[in-house]
């Protein structure tokens, strides 16, 4: 797997899910949304180690890191 810098334009295929979470301690799913094309999407934050910060048509998410590719 490629190392992604944080600020890289990545890819996420279609039918990826992701996912953003809410709250105050950030403990539930607020919004999920799956990809129906492969999308480009700018790498923002490391999150933890199995998924990072993206922003995508206008929104912040979090996507897992095996669906993320390099530009």
């Amino acid at each position: 797997m490629v190392a992604h810098e944080l600020g890289d334009m990545i890819l996420i295929p279609a039918n990826v899910c992701l996912f953003r979470y809410d709250g105050t301690d950030g403990t539930y799913i607020s919004k999920v949304m799956t990809t129906d094309k492969p999308q480009e999407a700018i790498l923002l934050e490391k999150m933890d180690s199995q998924s990072h910060k993206i922003y995508l048509d206008g929104e912040f998410w979090l996507v897992l890191n095996e669906d993320i590719y390099g530009e």
